[in-house]
């Protein structure tokens, strides 16, 4: 087969996937659904037989994506906490997480959570400012996580 042909093959099916979207997703919904049991079953042995190698994986994509997975960590971290009731917005939080010094970052938050400041005055303590290189780094994430979770569906 040309390289010609295997090029039209591929922006074929790209295009011919993009426009079935839907019909694919029911179909591997249906299909994932009525062999469920198999499927787990399948992923808990695969999972079992490979703890090195997904180990290894997940220590190597870490690595590549150090600030990612940082940044990942923060925001779930941020929900899971619950640390969203003193702040307005992730922002703020991100902001003061970015700070080194653990114990200037530990007495922000605690002095947030007991009320003693608020918000506006935890940004201030913390010297910090939500830049611009910030904000492309969480609209990127986003993008990720949004991609992620669409691919599970």
């Amino acid at each position: 087969m040309t390289e010609e042909r295997k090029a039209y093959i591929r922006e074929y099916m790209k295009k011919y996937t993009k426009a079935h979207k839907d019909k694919r997703k029911e179909c591997c919904k249906k299909s994932y659904n009525k062999n469920r049991d198999k499927i787990l079953e399948y992923h808990k042995k695969y999972r079992e037989n490979n703890k090195e190698k997904l180990t290894e994986y997940k220590k190597d994509w870490r690595e590549k994506n150090h600030d990612y997975y940082v940044l990942s960590n923060r925001v779930s971290h941020f929900y899971s906490r619950n640390y969203f009731r003193h702040f307005s917005s992730i922002k703020n939080y991100l902001t003061i997480m970015k700070l080194e010094d653990d114990s200037l970052k530990k007495s922000i938050m605690a002095k947030l959570g007991k009320g003693t400041i608020l918000e506006d005055e935890a940004i201030i303590l913390s010297g910090m400012v939500w830049t611009e290189e910030d904000q492309k780094e969480l609209d990127e994430y986003w993008k990720r996580s949004k991609k992620r979770s669409s691919s599970k569906h």
